[in-house]
């Protein structure tokens, strides 16, 4: 505990388990203060398990149509819709932005900011910064929007700082933040028009006393090198042991912002990557023998889809590629771009599939006029298929496997924690049989 918080200070998460918000509870239960939480996911599956996590911090957790504890201030992210039965009367509710600023300047005021932006990449170069810091001495506070087994396992590490914190651009919210370096990992529409995009961007990196920018992001926003700029080359060897060149660029970053922050040697900041275990669910293996490898990532949108599928190509064998979208909205925005990728990575006569599983209803107002088989529509006719769930999918893997001399099941999608579970589940439900 830090900072001597008092405990009759409480808040209460609405939507807790959200890859941004349950970071955030825990660096406030970590901070001292007392936190409760509901999250709709949890009513559904008691089995989940972050709600053993969150109950280790000492959270307790209530049914999302139960009554908020008394006394409690709420903290929300966009995702909570507007008429939920919580926000109903009482004191206006604190987005999740706001709660990490207010965290950070009552917790570590006036400690030095390290803030990671971008369409993708953010969560990824922002571990390996607060990796880096670690293997230092340093004792970073970290809020990432994934998992780092031994540094951040839920996304979070209450430290004395430097401050190392992805900011979002989905939302908008990236408004309220300025930071000592600001880092760029890449400029794409996914949530707004690439203009609006790289416009945040712009104002973003202006916020920031120094900026660091891949390549690819300074073309983009087509400012100006020099100053208080630098570019961060892609390396030509890994640093990690991730695949991938997208993954050259996020060490190049992460390497050039501790560089810039702490001073010393390059060599030195480099070799601190070597043990770098990656972050939950991007391109992280759960199953590899002589013949197969099954993948699992969070891609969703269609520069991170493309990535992910060119970080896989190069070998002999096929590449099914299992795709759960993850939202009406999103489909509705994307289906056809996420079709364009498909077909322009993948193979049909090398045997590459795409199976399409339904898309993820995460509750709520939604509209609910689309399907995945809106994908299929601008794809070639043999290349993909939809499945009425995951059973079939795994039966479909399965007859994949069967039929192949070898390759890769990547399993792709974001939101719905089940399904990393679920990946991780499929070899011993796919190659126990083949043996058999």
């Amino acid at each position: 505990m830090t900072g001597g918080a008092k405990r009759s200070l409480a808040y209460d998460f609405i939507g807790i388990g959200g890859s941004g918000m349950m970071p955030l509870a825990l660096l406030y239960a970590g901070g001292g203060y007392s936190v409760t939480g509901c999250d709709r996911a949890f009513d559904r599956d008691p089995a989940d398990e972050r709600i053993g996590a969150l109950r280790d911090a000492g959270i307790e957790l209530h049914p999302e149509s139960g009554p908020v504890p008394r006394g409690s201030r709420l903290i929300v992210s966009t995702a909570i819709e507007e008429g939920h039965p919580a926000l109903d009367g009482g004191s206006p509710p604190l987005h999740r932005s706001e709660a990490l600023l207010k965290y950070l300047a009552e917790k570590v005021p006036g400690s030095p900011r390290i803030l990671v932006a971008g369409s993708s990449g953010k969560s990824t170069t922002t571990a390996m910064i607060g990796w880096i810091l670690a293997r230092a001495g340093l004792d970073p506070l970290l809020y990432i929007g994934g998992r780092v087994s031994e540094l951040a396992p839920w996304g979070a590490r209450v430290g004395t700082g430097p401050i190392v914190a992805e900011v979002d651009e989905s939302d908008r919210t990236i408004e309220r933040f300025s930071g000592t370096i600001g880092v760029l990992t890449s400029v794409s529409a996914d949530h707004m028009g690439l203009n609006e995009v790289r416009e945040l961007f712009r104002r973003f990196l202006t916020r920031c006393e120094t900026a660091v920018l891949s390549g690819a992001a300074f073309k983009q926003l087509g400012i100006r090198g020099g100053g208080f700029v630098r570019v961060a080359s892609v390396l030509e060897e890994a640093a990690s042991g991730l695949r991938g060149d997208f993954n050259r660029s996020n060490e190049a970053l992460a390497i050039s912002a501790v560089e810039m922050f702490l001073g010393g040697s390059r060599d030195v900041i480099r070799s601190k990557l070597r043990s770098f275990p990656g972050v939950h669910r991007r391109l992280e293996r759960v199953f590899r023998n002589d013949r197969w490898e099954i993948l699992d990532d969070f891609a969703h949108n269609p520069e991170k889809m493309a990535a992910a599928l060119r970080a896989v190509q190069g070998g002999d064998g096929a590449t099914v590629v299992v795709f759960q979208p993850h939202g009406y909205g999103p489909t509705h925005r994307h289906s056809a771009a996420w079709a364009r990728t498909f077909s322009k990575f993948l193979n049909e006569k090398r045997g590459d599939r795409v199976i399409l599983l339904p898309i993820f209803d995460a509750g709520g107002t939604a509209d609910r006029t689309i399907s995945s088989e809106a994908i299929l529509q601008d794809m070639p006719g043999g290349l993909g298929f939809c499945v009425r769930d995951r059973i079939e999918a795994t039966e479909s893997i399965r007859e994949f496997v069967a039929s192949r001399a070898g390759g890769i099941v990547l399993v792709m999608g974001a939101r719905d924690p089940s399904l990393g579970c679920w990946a991780r589940s499929l070899p011993g439900k796919i190659f126990r049989k083949e043996e058999d």
